[in-house]
């Protein structure tokens, strides 16, 4: 499973969530130690990527 990042790595302070990828600090940590994990963490990122833009975070 391809890693979402994309090299930004700059968090929201409002979310938290990463305004490359729209991943949290914890859904980071969680892609390298828990694999099991990934698919639930992408299943988030588009919502949240579109409420970064929605909100003009991004």
């Amino acid at each position: 499973m391809k890693n979402p990042c994309t090299g930004l790595c700059r968090f929201d302070s409002g979310t938290g969530w990463c305004k490359g990828c729209g991943r949290s600090r914890a859904d980071c940590r969680d892609w390298k130690r828990r694999p099991e994990t990934r698919p639930g963490i992408l299943r988030r990122l588009k919502d949240r990527m579109r409420a970064l833009r929605e909100a003009g975070r991004r």
